[in-house]
């Protein structure tokens, strides 16, 4: 292919027209090299001159490997396509600046949902941990995640080493912040949520409960969370449903929180102390009843408290013992069978590869993957075999909680307490 450029300079003279769809909707949350490559390209495509990789990137500064992810990028949010000269040549192709109003406004024909999906993001869904942190986003955003919203967030995982658990939470976090009217923008989400878990990757964050921890002290609303959950002898983080509660007390009801500790003093002579009951007990006083029982409650009672601390330092025990002994007995296998070890940590850095691979565009990517996967299958299998010739279950070396329910954390999966919870006090 010949690449050749115009001698007269009456160009710099003329304009470019640039679709605001794009400005709007495409550029607001690009990476900054990928517009300036695309209005630069956009400019001689316009002008009907011709212009390599090489030359853009010389005269951007940039390195041709970024302009060649440039052109991926802005291909899975359909705003180039690819034209391949040669399709067994993934390096040459032309890149055809498309209609984005047509695109978006214009009439088609019916397409079957995931027709138009990239075929990287297909790629990616196929692993079920990138499967699953999409649905749960998802049903976080109370809608689908489109196509760029998808690939920037499992690049989280991929790149930054950011965990699915610890992106699922960012995004309640910015959904939680943006209903109370801080400091997430209503347009742009994802990008809000990007510097988020940056930020928690950068303190090194690695855990849901390594961001409760840090938002407990950086944080105003987390403080009030875990106070209140603490009062209430709950040792653990609270639930989207119990910061609803608990930010109504203060920002509707206008209870300050010596109102709120009082209210929670009163669940210590009850058998099942949870958020609903100090709710009534706050409602009936903002209605000015400031003498309201509820269920009978009999107020304080510091033999109450020492029945409910005890029962979660029991319960706290359990979890310790249970979670120590799956660790002796995975001590015990990897002493007798080191090669078990190798075939864990192998199958974790496969499985971290796969996801990486397929952010990487790279032309071998499906093969890689392909590979990847049958690596990994055949370590499980290898493992499985393992275990039982030498006399172990296969689940030998996981955690056998006491309460299956609640894994030994007292708290039901609605936020309440456990029946074991309650069972033990009884016993008190």
């Amino acid at each position: 292919m010949l690449f050749k450029k115009e001698r007269t300079r009456e160009y710099y003279l003329r304009d470019t027209p640039v679709e605001n769809i794009f400005i709007n909707e495409m550029m607001t949350d690009a990476p900054g090299e990928y517009v300036k490559t695309y209005l630069f390209a956009l400019m001689y495509a316009d002008l009907g001159m011709v212009m390599d990789n090489h030359d853009i990137a010389r005269h951007l500064g940039m390195e041709v490997e970024d302009v060649l992810k440039c052109w991926t990028y802005w291909e899975g949010r359909r705003v180039i396509k690819k034209r391949y000269e040669n399709p067994s040549n993934r390096l040459s192709y032309e890149v055809e600046f498309l209609d984005l109003k047509s695109r978006i406004y214009g009439k088609s024909p019916a397409k079957k949902k995931g027709d138009d999906m990239p075929s990287e993001i297909k790629e990616l869904l196929e692993n079920e941990e990138i499967r699953e942190l999409c649905r749960e986003v998802e049903s976080i955003l109370g809608g689908p995640l489109p196509h760029e919203a998808i690939m920037k967030t499992v690049s989280w995982v991929a790149d930054w080493g950011a965990a699915p658990e610890v992106v699922a939470f960012a995004y309640r976090h910015a959904l939680r912040r943006k209903e109370m009217g801080k400091s997430a923008p209503p347009g742009n989400m994802t990008a809000y949520v990007a510097k988020v878990v940056r930020s928690w990757v950068d303190n090194g964050l690695e855990t849901v409960d390594d961001v409760t921890r840090y938002l407990e002290e950086t944080d105003n609303h987390y403080f009030r969370y875990r106070k209140v959950l603490r009062s209430l002898g709950m040792h653990r983080s609270s639930t989207e449903a119990e910061q609803r509660i608990i930010d109504r007390w203060f920002n509707e009801l206008d209870l300050d929180m010596e109102t709120v500790m009082a209210a929670c003093d009163k669940t210590a002579g009850t058998n099942s102390p949870n958020m609903h009951y100090v709710n009534t007990v706050l409602e009936n006083w903002s209605k000015g009843d400031k003498t309201a029982r509820v269920g009978g409650g009999k107020g304080k009672s510091p033999a109450g408290k020492k029945m409910i601390t005890a029962t979660v330092r029991h319960l706290e025990k359990l979890k310790e013992k249970a979670e120590e002994e799956a660790e002796r007995r995975r001590a015990e296998v990897y002493a007798k069978l080191p090669i078990i070890k190798e075939l864990d940590e192998g199958i974790r850095r496969s499985s971290v590869e796969i996801s990486k691979v397929m952010l990487s565009g790279a032309l071998n990517a499906k093969e890689t993957v392909a590979r990847l996967r049958k690596e990994i299958e055949a370590a499980k299998q290898e493992r499985a075999f393992l275990m039982t010739d030498n006399d172990y279950r296969v689940d030998y070396m996981d955690v056998r909680y006491h309460c299956a329910l609640c894994k030994d954390t007292g708290v039901s999966a609605d936020g309440g307490r456990c029946s074991c919870f309650t069972e033990y006090m009884k016993g008190l």
